[in-house]
């Protein structure tokens, strides 16, 4: 869970003007902070479920599972799920596969979110001028 913090806005002389609590996201992990978290631990469990039963049903050689992450070139969420993949070990490294679908403002947080991305451990599929890419 995310910590609370209170705010409280002073006036001249020290009088409260307001007060209000701020959910802080940010120090949800210490990998990469955010509310994407909260969707991944059920996300990365799902996976881990579908990798542990896959292994133990298997009897020959199966390809290895992939968990797909999608969003636009600068997405939040693949760089958070490439990160906690990456933490997590094991069967996630390198599982995680980013593929974005579309462009983003050409801003400095964009830039430095794809540039993440491409530094972690799986793939990380070129923005493709808006043309999907289709996996089976």
């Amino acid at each position: 869970p995310s910590p609370l913090h209170c705010v409280a806005l002073s006036l001249a002389g020290g009088t409260c003007a307001a007060e209000m609590w701020v959910k802080r996201e940010d120090l949800v992990s210490d990998g990469y902070g955010g509310n994407k978290v909260r969707t991944l631990q059920y996300v990365i469990g799902a996976f881990e479920a579908c990798v542990e039963e896959r292994s133990e049903s298997s009897s020959g050689a199966s390809p290895r599972p992939r968990l797909l992450a999608l969003g636009t070139a600068g997405s939040n969420m693949v760089v958070a799920t490439k990160v906690h993949a990456a933490l997590r070990g094991g069967e996630l490294v390198g599982a995680v596969e980013g593929f974005p679908l579309a462009a983003d403002e050409p801003e400095m947080d964009n830039t430095l979110n794809y540039l993440s991305a491409l530094s972690l451990p799986g793939a990380q599929a070129p923005f493709a001028g808006g043309a999907a890419a289709v996996l089976l």
